[in-house]
């Protein structure tokens, strides 16, 4: 009696388990090699997803680290299965720029690139406005969050990441961006931030006008949300002040600290390996 659950009917079971059990040797063989072949495929299909740019000695390299421990992949192939670019969490304040210069740099640098925002979204299949409105207060939809982040993170590789202000917070939070990467704040003037994003109230967005006579209010309050961040930001490994910078200027000096953390990295592990 089959134990496995299956929606395929028990009449058509016990037909394919009988065509299977009248194969020859021959037969079944040349099924198993497929089948085979086809597992190996989906694997360097997402091995190719997760890091893009490789060449195929490091996607067979990969493949092969997916069955054989670390050990012996670097005795056998001189090769760490950990070694590779480090992932980048993007931090800072809301309006900074984490999302707009994160995708530019990923497709840069040939890295994925990952939205907090975004992944809570396509996780649960609803837009950020209806998320609110499930979760009973900020604590817990921040914990959703959270949730998200800790699950699609584990396993991401040579990726940038940006996380939200309230998740940078946590101490899980943390954790998790010292084991798999570095972390960058995107740092620029509070009042800087503020002037160029949209500001709402009761719903609406304020006019530019609006905004200059709310100016010393405004600022005051920037400052007030940074400062209440601002020790956590400043556990970051490293601080890229893009104060007065356009888009493409900003967009290219974190490209280049992101450059520069990642050999600095492959340097230290070329120098671990050295006996």
């Amino acid at each position: 009696m089959r134990q496995e659950q299956t929606d395929t009917d028990d009449a058509i079971e016990a037909r394919r388990i009988d065509g299977f059990r009248h194969m020859t040797p021959a037969q079944k063989f040349a099924l198993t090699g497929a089948l085979t072949r086809n597992v190996r495929q989906l694997a360097l299909a997402g091995i190719r997803l997760r890091h893009p740019g490789i060449d195929a000695r490091e996607a067979q390299l990969r493949l092969a680290a997916m069955t054989i421990d670390k050990a012996t992949m670097v005795r056998a192939f001189g090769w760490d299965p950990e070694r590779g670019e480090p992932n980048v969490f993007l931090i800072g304040q809301a309006g900074v720029g984490k999302t707009s210069l994160g995708k530019i740099v990923a497709e840069r640098l040939k890295r994925h690139f990952f939205d907090l925002d975004e992944e809570v979204e396509r996780f649960h299949h609803k837009n950020l406005d209806e998320l609110r409105r499930d979760f009973l207060g900020v604590h817990s939809y921040r914990a959703a969050k959270i949730d998200v982040l800790l699950s699609f993170s584990k396993d991401a590789r040579n990726a940038v990441i940006a996380v939200s202000s309230d998740c940078a917070r946590e101490r899980r939070v943390w954790k998790l961006m010292r084991e798999k990467g570095v972390t960058i704040h995107l740092y620029a003037d509070p009042i800087e931030v503020n002037e160029r994003c949209p500001i709402y109230v009761g719903g609406r967005e304020l006019s530019a006008e609006e905004k200059k006579g709310m100016h010393k209010r405004l600022a005051r309050e920037a400052k007030s949300l940074f400062n209440y961040h601002r020790p956590f930001y400043e556990r970051a490994n490293h601080t890229l002040d893009i104060t007065g910078l356009g888009i493409e200027a900003a967009a290219q000096r974190l490209c280049d600290l992101i450059s520069r953390v990642a050999r600095e990295r492959r340097e230290e592990q070329d120098a671990a390996q050295v006996p």
